[in-house]
């Protein structure tokens, strides 16, 4: 867990995590499709399994159908909404900032 949501393992809150789905879904660089369109077979499988781990934890919005990956920062939707500001500061690069959409939720929350 500490790839997906840092040292602290800690998620966001629900009402951060659906607010941040809800503007992921209404995103046109929200690309939903296989993992495999994106990524190689190891790196999709290693997805797979934290996105398994998320459902172990009950980590879900009513937003989860409709979330894909990010075009720009190529992370999951389904598992970045979850993820807490200190660890978005630490790995996410000022080229990635500049490139999200004006509206993008990471985009307001890490600054750029």
């Amino acid at each position: 867990l500490t790839d997906w949501l840092g040292e602290g393992g800690q998620p966001v809150a629900m009402e951060l995590a659906l607010h941040r789905s809800q503007v992921c879904i209404g995103c046109p660089k929200n690309s939903r499709g296989d993992l495999t369109r994106w990524f190689s077979l190891p790196i999709a499988a290693t997805i797979k399994k934290m996105l398994e781990a998320r459902q172990d934890l009950n980590l879900a919005t009513p937003d989860d159908e409709k979330l894909g990956v990010c075009e720009v920062c190529l992370c999951s939707n389904k598992l970045k909404v979850w993820v807490p500001n200190e660890f978005l500061k630490a790995h996410t690069s000022p080229e990635v900032l500049a490139e999200l959409p004006a509206n993008c939720w990471v985009k307001q929350e890490v600054g750029g």
